[in-house]
């Protein structure tokens, strides 16, 4: 499976690394190499990710001198910033921080270009913090070797020391006094050693009902965890279930026309009078968009209303839009019900954040997501 993974990913690589050598010389072969990525058939976080930091660096190195493709290229910085935390990468999040922090600079937007500095900073340390962290836990396991060789060589040393006590005592066995003296100190070292077993033995017993108590709170933790998920998830699918259902019916009715005009019950021109009906009724979003309100405010139950609440001059078609990235639609998806094109999706993205006054970090489908 591994080997199969890593021939999807080496033509993506490829052209990736050939329009990443394009950007600055010649636009034309970059644009032609990154058009042929967005083609191919492969599931890598990683190489989306460095496409969009690529993109964001293209648009960027031409259109710096009017500035009219900023968003675009802050799009593009946001798209690989999302991969890269979903996939915990830090040292992509490193350069996608630098890569933004110098797109507000030149934009001269100096608060937006220090936050995003502070952040690659932060990466930067935590990145070495992780590095010290190992090295001292190396260091503490090496210590801890050596102190039970130190302990176990000295164990060695009391045993041989006991032994020979022992014989000396055998050889002077013959003195009374010595033997009773003996005797009583064998009796007092095995009243101290009992002593301190049984004190071993409760912290011992009480460290284990710790640890038991403790990994007890966190299942219940993982597990209440896993049942938010599943639930949210279940909204989800319902919600989505609602558009494809709607779609479904719409392909019945299709169907049945045809099924009429191939059993000859009725005319062509009849079949296709009452197919152009059912398109015509079915593009009428308004209508469908107050059958799916209905039917999503009973999954995401107070979900506008809570959104007007965040954004008081919302428009209708600002609510459609966040429904639709709720229940996690893409930017080309959303495009084909709504009969736009895909890049005005992206500019109401960006028109919807500032009415609901987010800031340039915070992101506008975990928001949404979190109503």
């Amino acid at each position: 499976m591994a080997e199969k993974e890593n021939r999807e990913e080496l033509l993506p690589s490829f052209y990736l690394n050939i329009g990443s050598y394009f950007v600055k010389s010649d636009r034309e072969k970059a644009s032609q190499y990154f058009t042929k990525i967005q083609t191919l058939d492969f599931d890598s976080p990683r190489i989306l990710a460095a496409l969009y930091i690529n993109m964001g660096a293209f648009y960027g190195t031409y259109n710096y001198d009017t500035q009219d493709d900023c968003p675009k290229v802050l799009y593009y910085f946001r798209e690989a910033q999302k991969l890269a935390e979903e996939n915990n990468n830090l040292g992509m999040l490193s350069a996608i921080y630098r890569n933004i922090s110098q797109l507000f600079e030149d934009m001269n937007m100096l608060d937006s270009a220090l936050f995003y500095s502070r952040k690659h900073t932060q990466i930067v340390q935590t990145i070495r913090s992780h590095t010290i962290a190992i090295e001292s836990h190396q260091k503490l396991i090496t210590t801890t070797l050596e102190a039970h060789e130190n302990e176990l060589l000295i164990a060695k040393q009391q045993i041989t020391l006991k032994n020979r006590q022992f014989a000396i005592i055998m050889i002077v066995s013959g003195s009374i006094i010595l033997l009773i003296l003996l005797f009583l100190l064998f009796i007092n070292q095995q009243k101290r050693r009992k002593i301190s077993e049984n004190r071993e033995l409760a912290t011992k017993l009480e460290y284990e009902k710790q640890v038991q108590q403790y990994e007890k709170r966190q299942r219940k933790l993982e597990k209440e965890k896993q049942e938010e998920i599943l639930d949210a998830k279940t909204r989800e699918i319902a919600s989505y279930s609602l558009l494809v259902s709607n779609k479904n019916n719409i392909l019945k009715q299709i169907m049945e026309m045809n099924t009429h005009i191939i059993d000859n019950k009725e005319s062509v021109a009849e079949i296709a009078t009452k197919t152009d009906e059912i398109i015509r009724n079915n593009l009428n979003i308004d209508a469908e968009w107050d059958t799916f309100k209905i039917h999503f405010e009973k999954v995401h139950h107070l979900f506008f209303e809570k959104l007007k609440q965040a954004g008081s001059n919302l428009t209708e078609e600002n609510l459609k839009m966040c429904a639709y990235f709720k229940i996690g639609m893409t930017t080309k998806q959303i495009a084909q019900l709504l009969h736009v094109d895909p890049h005005s999706i992206t500019i109401s993205r960006y028109r919807l954040k500032k009415k609901l006054q987010l800031s340039d970090g915070e992101s506008l489908d975990d928001f949404v997501r979190n109503l």
